[in-house]
């Protein structure tokens, strides 16, 4: 099936989008992560192009994990050839009209502001200033609307389009002009994993001793889950290496060498290459090697910031660190290991699961409260 190829549920939701549109100046896509909403609402801007070609599509992402330039090339992998680009070829471009710019959020929120200093946030102003004199309609998208809604709003309010189409996994209202792709349908087109496992293996003694050194026996436990899952691949023939996902909510230093200590015991230390960090100034030298299905990590440490965007379809165990502390549950977390690899359930138990190691109980009870039943196992 070629990438952008929408499922039947995709196609149904796609048709409503452009309905809705047609009645409401502002709309909400809720998606959950693993819904293919990227390829989703890249199909939706090339067939209202088609009966809107004196249109500009604004599309601005968060700049965590790279988010912007992953939605950028999924948007050209899936689309008719529709000319795409940046703020800055936004600004530039001469005739805007019929194109699509990936904005980074980090570099026009005025908070902030590290790229766009004051002339050139004027610039962006202008740009769109001009537009509206040439009249070219201007269509905001605002990925992940929750964590950016005040910015989001003041934006609006200066831009004035003519639609807005807000994209969330967790929206705050859900009105007339909301969309809604359920959890059910992602699951039964194969998207995403059928359950969740929940400390598998866990005692109830760990569970109720408040040691942080207790976290650190979960790695052992995720990395058997790992292995079992990495042999029922072989049996299928299937070139794919399951990926841990450790989250460190803080990234204290020292907590995060005693993971790495604790892995090196383990016999995955710095020169087996199977360890991958994604921190602050520490990224991996190959990238690549973390979504590719048979990428060589095994591991990947990260802070809670890459859990926003994060595509890594082969990851299938998740250990949530307490760190010293309590985090509030965060369902784009979770999200990262609910992608199914191949876009297919396996009718497999083991590989049709994903799996969730933590002693945080406030993150625990977040997550046992926000998914269906069904879903829990």
């Amino acid at each position: 099936m070629f990438l952008g190829d929408l499922i039947k549920f995709q196609t149904e939701h796609e048709d409503s989008l452009l309905r809705k549109c047609a009645e409401h100046e502002e709309v909400v896509l809720y998606a959950p992560t693993g819904s293919g909403k990227t390829v989703l609402v890249s199909r939706f801007i090339d067939d209202y192009l088609d009966e809107n070609p004196n249109t500009v599509f604004l599309w601005l992402c968060p700049g965590a994990g790279g988010l912007e330039r992953q939605s950028q090339e999924t948007f050209e992998a899936v689309t008719s050839g529709i000319q795409d680009g940046d703020v800055y070829s936004f600004i530039t471009d001469p005739d805007p009209k019929g194109k699509v710019f990936f904005i980074n959020w980090d570099k026009i929120n005025k908070k902030s502001n590290v790229v766009l200093r004051e002339g050139e946030h004027k610039d962006l102003m202008t740009k769109v200033l001009s537009c509206h004199n040439s009249g070219i309609d201007i269509f905001m998208l605002i990925d992940e609307e929750h964590k950016y809604r005040d910015t989001a709003n003041e934006y609006i309010a200066n831009i004035q389009p003519v639609h807005v189409l807000r994209i969330s996994a967790t929206p705050v209202s859900k009105g007339d002009a909301t969309e809604v792709i359920s959890d059910d349908e992602v699951i039964a087109a194969g998207l995403i994993a059928q359950s969740i496992s929940i400390n598998e293996g866990v005692s109830l003694a760990i569970q109720d001793n408040n040691n942080l050194d207790d976290d650190l026996l979960l790695l052992e436990l995720a990395d058997k889950k790992r292995k079992e899952i990495q042999a029922e691949y072989d049996k299928l023939g299937l070139m794919i290496r399951p990926l841990v996902l450790i989250q460190f909510p803080n990234g204290n230093e020292d907590w995060i060498k005693r993971v790495k200590s604790t892995l090196e015991d383990m016999g995955y230390g710095e020169n087996t290459g199977l360890v991958a960090s994604w921190f602050s100034g520490e990224h991996p030298d190959n990238p690549e090697e973390i979504t590719k299905l048979d990428g060589k990590y095994a591991f990947l440490l990260f802070k809670q910031a890459i859990a926003t965007g994060w595509d890594c379809p082969r990851a299938k165990v998740l250990v949530k660190l307490r760190e010293g502390g309590t985090e509030r549950f965060n369902v784009q977390t979770v999200g990262r290991i609910r992608r199914m690899p191949q876009r297919k359930h396996y009718d497999n138990e083991l590989l049709d699961r994903c799996y969730l190691y933590t002693l945080d109980s406030q993150f625990n009870e977040g997550l046992t409260s926000s998914i269906s039943d069904s879903f829990y196992t």
